[in-house]
């Protein structure tokens, strides 16, 4: 079979016109293939390459892009854009797909044992945004779901939910028997990538976005609290039922972790359900 080399992408020519876009049919050709940046457009203004009018033409043609690609990965892949982490719709899909493999029968290498799953939000997070002002809280948001990636992560895992607001879900898959005790490491090892030494800086904005000059440092912390669910190959409930009650649990013990002053694991752990022990 006679090989036949493959044609580059884009010719001499095309490869200059992406380095160098020199008129406005040289942006429009960028955009629709997708590879137009704002960094072209603004260039090309400021070489009077294009007008403004031109520019706010392209720019919102590019917006309008970069919109549908943002819809698609918040729909179709379950990413939240603002955190990087895992949306709603992605933790109703992937927490029972985990569910469905941990009670396969049989038992196969990649099968957990159990599954942790653990709610957290950031504490007194209303009077960051009342203090400080949205742009700030948002920044702690992200600071937050950072530290979660790193932690779960370290972990070996890669699945940090941002549901909405300042709430964070994470789900772990458990190999091996672990106690009470060694779970609480790991959850306290989470914890900790947030509590020990999380500082938000910055410079205060007014309300009409100016920045006031008057500079802001705060440590952030979070409450969590975990729940158990253990391999249960006769189980009949469905694994959307299951998700539910394991997501609710955690989120109960989160509560109860919020209202104490001096932070300790709470845990649920459960086999069947119907039985939830504290």
């Amino acid at each position: 079979m006679e090989w036949i080399p493959r044609k580059p992408p884009y010719t001499p020519e095309k490869t200059a016109i992406m380095e160098n876009p020199k008129t406005l049919k040289d942006l429009k050709d960028l955009l629709a293939r997708g590879v137009c940046t704002v960094n072209m457009i603004s260039g090309a203004l400021a070489r009077e390459a294009i007008t403004k009018d031109q520019y706010i033409e392209l720019i919102t043609v590019l917006a309008r892009k970069q919109e549908g690609i943002i819809s698609s990965l918040e729909t179709n892949q379950g990413i939240d854009t603002f955190t990087g982490c895992y949306n709603r719709l992605g933790l109703e899909r992937k927490l029972p797909a985990l569910i469905k493999q941990l009670n396969q029968n049989p038992k196969s290498e990649s099968t957990p044992d159990s599954i942790m799953a653990i709610a957290a939000d950031i504490d007194d997070f209303k009077v960051i945004n009342d203090r400080h002002g949205h742009p700030v809280g948002d920044q702690a948001i992200k600071a937050v779901a950072q530290r979660l990636q790193e932690a779960v992560k370290e972990l070996g895992g890669d699945l940090v939910f941002h549901p909405h607001g300042d709430e964070f879900r994470m789900v772990l898959s458990i190999r091996g028997n672990l106690d009470d005790v060694k779970l609480k490491k790991i959850f306290t090892r989470i914890q900790d990538k947030v509590n020990t030494n999380l500082i938000v800086k910055g410079v205060k904005i007014n309300e009409d976005e100016s920045f006031s000059g008057e500079p802001f440092s705060f440590k952030i912390t979070i409450a969590m609290g975990y729940a158990i669910l253990g391999r249960n190959k006769s189980s009949k409930i469905k694994a959307e039922q299951l998700a539910g009650e394991l997501v609710r649990a955690s989120d109960t013990n989160q509560l109860k972790d919020k209202k104490e002053e001096v932070k300790r694991a709470r845990i649920s752990r459960y086999n069947n359900p119907s039985i939830l022990t504290q």
